[in-house]
């Protein structure tokens, strides 16, 4: 079978999206062909591929509104759609710029959508692509969501997906890359000894709003036990940083920074708890 996949971005970077979709293409490569369109995060593009999959990474010329605007995605799209033939095509929401290419394919190719969150931030520019999305939707052969309550409680799927269209598929996850084994067991002991005594608490995402992260700083100033390891960079790195000082926890929150996919599970070993505070 012939896939044809559009997502917004392909590891690296990392996110929760791009990490989906990556590990999507991989475990079907022995089942299926793939062929899979993103934005690069750069202004440069790039083709990887691999064993039964193969990934374009087109040139991103700017980021408008979250979305990455590739020019020569649609052409690209409709190339090796005439090349390739694809019998069905996966679509990534939210993600205008995957719906803009899927303009040029054929409309008898069935196009399956999978719903990974509404459009939360961008409330005005909505109201000007509410009617286009819910059309695309409407000729969804599928919209998928990897739990019930995404349905429920989205207010852009509600009156144009009926029920026999929609699955609950919940997301894949291979488990071996977080085994702590031999080399693993060393650096977990002394991480936890640097901190001898306290509690460790790992939270890791981009430094957005609606990460939440400003909660979680703030509140480690009741919680004196424990440490707070902090992952990941973004807008808000310097902000979050300097609520840590305004809390008196500056000493009890360390910034981990990038942490190499090849390293998380040290960190989720180490620590007592995890906590996602997204809001």
């Amino acid at each position: 079978m012939r896939i044809l996949q559009i997502g917004k971005f392909y590891p690296p970077p990392y996110g929760g999206i791009e990490t989906v979709v990556a590990t999507l293409v991989h475990e079907l490569r022995h089942d299926v062909e793939t062929d899979l369109v993103v934005a690069n995060d750069k202004r440069r593009g790039e083709m990887i591929e691999r064993d039964g999959y193969r990934v374009y990474k087109l040139p991103r010329l700017l980021q408008l509104a979250g979305t990455p605007i590739c020019p020569t995605m649609p052409l690209l799209v409709r190339r090796l759609f005439r090349r390739s033939r694809h019998q069905l095509v996966h679509l990534h929401f939210p993600n205008p710029m995957a719906h803009l290419a899927a303009w040029v394919l054929p409309r008898d190719v069935p196009v399956v959508i999978s719903w990974h969150s509404d459009i939360a931030r961008q409330r005005r520019l909505l109201r000007l692509y509410q009617p286009s999305l819910r059309h695309l939707l409407a000729r969804a052969a599928a919209v998928v969501a990897a739990t019930p309550k995404s349905f429920s409680s989205s207010s852009q799927l509600d009156g144009c997906v009926d029920a026999c269209r929609r699955f609950v598929v919940p997301y894949g996850l291979d488990t071996s890359r977080f085994s702590v084994h031999g080399r693993w067991q060393g650096s977990t002991e002394r991480l936890r000894r640097r901190w001898p005594g306290k509690s460790l608490v790992f939270s890791i995402g981009r430094h957005v709003r609606y990460k939440g992260f400003e909660y979680l700083v703030r509140a480690m100033a009741g919680v004196d036990s424990a440490v707070l390891l902090l992952g990941g960079t973004g807008p808000l790195t310097s902000e979050l940083k300097a609520a840590a000082h305004t809390a008196g926890v500056q000493n009890r929150v360390e910034f981990l920074g990038s942490v190499p996919e090849q390293e998380l599970p040290l960190y989720y070993a180490a620590a007592d708890v995890f906590c996602l505070p997204s809001v």
